[in-house]
């Protein structure tokens, strides 16, 4: 619960995002909670269900027919218009919940909570291009050290196929010995045209920005026999849970002097917080980890 103190109240030295990444890692790890974020989500939970039970009644009762689709899109806008218009995408709360299998949690602490939402976000055996310079490489260079990534200096490892889909349509075709068919120029179709033609290895090799690249490998054995989109899910559950405390808790350091929010913020108490009773043996970080890097 310190380190999460620190996380927040080092919101003026660091990018925001960053901030959430540190208190996720930190919930999910450690299984910290907050018990105001945990019974907000509840009570919205029930507002939202008990919205769509009357719309579906409402709907029910309707003489007009529309079609099934677009009767439930409805019905669920308007069970959605009842919750709190707190932030954007809250409704990504009504569903889901935190990763609690023991093989997810002991894969994301042996990764590192931020190290997985950059590799699965991104995609196993796919490229992602970041400029020297760019304030993501920490990042990817972190992938790179759990074994999750390797460089574009490593280029024999990369498979050509996966520097073909990083590159644009306009690309592809210039890397063509002949003009790609319009019924190849979707990408997966213009690739499977490109890897049929000689020396195209060599062509682009020399054409992809190598020092912008990161390969991020298939699967490793650890993560064998994990749900991975479904595990995926649940890290996003709890990065958008930590984005809301952390949006909550800078809207009320800024309270104070900005009168949008006058006389609607708590800004001189601090979220109280529990180990999770799932993870009470763990113990908490050392005394010495940064906990913005902690995430990685």
């Amino acid at each position: 619960m310190r380190q999460i103190r620190e996380a927040l109240d080092g919101l003026l030295d660091h990018y925001t995002e960053d901030v959430t990444e540190a208190v996720a890692c930190l919930m999910v790890e450690y299984g910290a909670r907050f018990h105001e974020l945990e019974e907000y989500v509840r009570e919205q939970r029930q507002v939202y269900h008990s919205a769509l039970v009357a719309a579906r009644a409402k709907s029910a009762g309707s003489p007009r027919r529309k079609g099934e689709t677009e009767e439930d899109e409805e019905i669920e806008s308007e069970a959605l218009d009842a919750l709190d218009t707190c932030c954007h995408d809250f409704e990504m709360l009504i569903e889901g919940d935190y990763p609690s299998d023991s093989a997810e949690v002991a894969a994301i602490r042996r990764f590192g909570y931020g190290n997985l939402m950059r590799y699965l976000g991104t995609g196993p055996d796919t490229i992602k291009i970041v400029p020297p310079g760019h304030r993501k490489r920490l990042g990817f260079e972190a992938l790179v050290q759990g074994g999750l990534a390797i460089g574009g200096a490593e280029v024999s490892a990369i498979p050509t196929r996966a520097l073909l889909y990083a590159m644009t349509a306009k690309e592809l075709q210039s890397l063509s010995l002949r003009p790609i068919p319009s019924k190849s120029r979707k990408k997966d179709l213009a690739v499977e045209f490109l890897l049929d033609q000689d020396g195209i290895r060599e062509r682009v090799a020399a054409a992809t920005a190598l020092d912008a690249v990161y390969y991020l490998v298939p699967p490793p054995r650890a993560l064998a026999g994990l749900d991975l989109n479904g595990m995926h899910e649940r890290m996003g559950f709890a990065w958008r849970a930590a984005d809301l405390v952390v949006t909550t808790y800078i809207t009320a350091a800024l309270a104070p002097t900005n009168r949008e929010y006058e006389g609607k913020y708590l800004a001189g108490e601090r979220f109280k917080g529990a180990q999770h009773p799932r993870y009470p043996h763990l113990p908490m970080l050392p005394k010495d980890t940064r906990t913005i890097q902690a995430a990685r």
